[in-house]
Formats: structure tokens, C-alpha cells, sequence
């Protein structure tokens, strides 16, 4: 039981790697672009949008936006040395 868990767990994180490396820097710029573009409204209309909606295309804090927004960024400088992309 706790061998096949482990197999199964094994078998995500290779899954999640794959897709990761599967990413383009082109790909992974123009999300960052995207968030960027939709979700450049100021903090208040953020909150006021979660307070409404329950969430802003998803985010419930702001600085999670943020946070993503670096995640990406990281990952394209990663993916652009991979690729040989001048980012």
C-alpha cells in the first residue's frame, strides 16, 4: 500500500516536471504579459471584485497576484537560458 502510494507520487512529480520543462519562455512570457495586463488595477477595485465575486480571475489577495507574477518571471529568465532567448 505505501509503495504504491509512493509510486503514484513519484509518478506526479515526474508528471509535474515534464509539464513544467514542457514550457516555453515564449510561452511563459506571454502569461506573465497577461497577468500583468488583466490584473493591473489597484488594489481597492481588487478587493472590492474578491468582495463581490468571492475572487479576481481567481486570486482572493493581491499579493498573490504579485507572488505569481515573480514565480513567472523566475521562470522565464530559466527557461530563456535553456532556450538561448536573449529575455
Amino acid at each position: 500500500d505505501t509503495a504504491v502510494k509512493n509510486l503514484k507520487a513519484k509518478s506526479a512529480r515526474a508528471e509535474k516536471k515534464e509539464l513544467l520543462n514542457s514550457l516555453t519562455y515564449s510561452e511563459i512570457e506571454s502569461l506573465h504579459k497577461l497577468l500583468d495586463c488583466h490584473l493591473s488595477i489597484e488594489d481597492e477595485e481588487f478587493n472590492s471584485q474578491v468582495e463581490l465575486d468571492g475572487d479576481c480571475w481567481g486570486f482572493t489577495e493581491y499579493d498573490s497576484v504579485n507572488i505569481l507574477a515573480v514565480k513567472l518571471q523566475k521562470l522565464g529568465r530559466i527557461k530563456a537560458k535553456e532556450e538561448g532567448v536573449n529575455s
